[in-house]
């Protein structure tokens, strides 16, 4: 069996309205699911990808992409429409998160395991979800599965790479969260495939290094967002109170906001030890896995 991902972390790093951005040169191999087309991949949220329009997105990234000599891949993040994710797929995007926390169980792993036939046909990746994964400005979070349900959400659908939840939150936390390494190192353990973890944004690096860096944890793909967020409204507020020459040029904001996100983007690549691993396919799964489970929770 090839566990070579294990030692490969994807800091995903979300793509806004302006599209995929270089980073700087030095930090252009790392395998991170980013804003950068010259990264292993270009990650959307389900919103942006319905503004910009699926086919519209992937002419654009697949012109950019043909110009670097990395590995390159399109996906949406926390796709809940099983027709979205089909749309992206037939339009060429490489990977998809399809996030059926919305629906019962069952319903959920129907959908998903219908949502890989259709990917593998097209030689493309399903990242599965069925757990919510909160908010910070949500309080009230739905309370998490065990181990074993996990496994078996795995085993029946066949993912690629798994989104469990183990206590992080998208967006600004107030408050550390907790973190279950014990569920990460269980259902890692017991399901071999990536697992994935969102809401890093909310974590301290130390932390969180030692979270994506511990292969027992089998932590192959960590989410940014909300940090990259504060860099491009901080670089827009500074390009708004700007005066001088450039002041009103739009591209002057771009090459602003391009700089400063570039910057953090380059801190999390280096905060999970991902540069310099960008290499082989773009698959992450596994050729092949035992089909077991463990009863446990």
């Amino acid at each position: 069996m090839d566990h070579a991902w294990r030692s490969i972390r994807r800091p995903a790093v979300g793509c806004g309205p302006a599209g995929p951005e270089p980073v700087p040169r030095g930090h252009d191999h790392s395998p991170v699911t980013s804003t950068d087309v010259r990264l292993e991949k270009a990650q959307y949220s389900e919103r942006t990808a319905r503004a910009l329009g699926p086919p519209t997105v992937s002419a654009v990234f697949r012109a950019m992409a043909g110009k670097s000599q990395i590995p390159a891949a399109l996906h949406p993040d926390h796709c809940q429409s099983l027709e979205f994710a089909e749309e992206c797929l037939r339009s060429s995007w490489q990977s998809v998160l399809y996030d059926a926390s919305g629906q019962p169980y069952e319903i959920g792993l129907d959908a998903t395991s219908r949502l890989v036939g259709t990917a593998r046909k097209l030689g493309a990746d399903i990242e599965g979800e069925f757990e919510t994964i909160g908010r910070a400005a949500i309080p009230d979070r739905t309370p998490p599965h065990g181990i074993g349900r996990c496994v078996e959400f795995i085993e029946k659908t066949d993912i690629s790479c798994f989104s469990p939840d183990i206590g992080t939150q998208h967006g600004d936390c107030p408050n550390p969260p907790e973190i279950d390494t014990r569920k990460l190192a269980g259902i890692s353990e017991a399901a071999d495939v990536p697992l994935v973890v969102h809401g890093a944004s909310g974590l301290a690096p130390e932390r969180l290094a030692r979270l994506a860096t511990s292969a027992e944890l089998g932590v192959g793909k960590v989410n940014f967002s909300t940090t990259l967020k504060h860099a491009h409204w901080a670089a827009t507020v500074a390009f708004a109170s700007g005066t001088g020459q450039g002041a009103t040029d739009p591209l002057q904001l771009h090459h602003g906001v391009r700089e400063l996100v570039s910057g953090h983007a380059v801190r999390c690549i280096e905060t999970v030890n991902s540069a310099g691993r960008a290499h082989g396919r773009l698959r992450v799964r596994p050729q092949s896995r035992p089909a077991r489970l463990r009863d446990q929770g």
